[in-house]
């Protein structure tokens, strides 16, 4: 191997690379740097292998109505961990990441813990906010509930059925409610009309 990597360098020049004080050093820097590409590689397997492990969600129904009531750590072992974060730990996704923000198809929005239907897309609106709005629920009441979030300040809007966390609504939508209901896309499902 080492003749194929000094193909074509003189002997003269081989023999003096061979014994080069530096040879040892170099030799050991380069088998440090492949050992290191390596682990880092296994890490990235092994995150990759942790994730397609993880088990399907076998509560998510887009038929179902009965209410899913399960703790938090049994929903970890079930939903992906950007979903549970969002969803189970009331996070946020970041303004214009959202899949859903620029989607201009018509269909139904779903809850993407459950399947509860949501919102329709002929309720959506360009609000300029980077989230996903809306300015009225499908069923309301029984699609979603709000009440005061935690800083007193914000109405959280909360899957009835399971009881997600899917964003917030204010006051300043337009006609005919005047209200936006604005979702994190992470929390949504979408399913394009046929």
């Amino acid at each position: 191997m080492i003749r194929a990597l000094f193909n074509g360098v003189s002997r003269s020049n081989y023999i003096a690379l061979h014994n080069h004080p530096a040879s040892p050093r170099v030799y050991y820097s380069m088998n440090r740097i492949i050992s290191c590409l390596l682990a880092g590689l296994f890490i990235i397997t092994a995150s990759c292998s942790d994730t397609a492990a993880q088990k399907p969600n076998p509560y998510y129904n887009r038929t179902a109505t009965a209410p899913v009531k399960l703790s938090d750590a049994q929903w970890e072992k079930v939903l992906p961990a950007n979903l549970y974060w969002i969803a189970r730990r009331k996070g946020t996704d970041r303004a214009f990441d959202s899949r859903y923000h620029d989607n201009h198809k018509a269909g139904t929005y779903y809850c993407a813990v459950c399947g509860n239907p949501l919102f329709s897309s002929a309720t959506k609106f360009e609000s300029g906010t980077g989230w996903p709005s809306f300015y009225q629920p499908l069923n309301a009441g029984r699609s979603v509930s709000q009440h005061r979030d935690a800083d007193g300040y914000r109405e959280e809007v909360l899957c009835t059925r399971c009881g997600s966390h899917l964003g917030h609504v204010f006051n300043d939508g337009p006609k005919p409610t005047g209200q936006r209901y604005c979702m994190n896309g992470t929390a949504l499902d979408f399913e394009a009309k046929k």
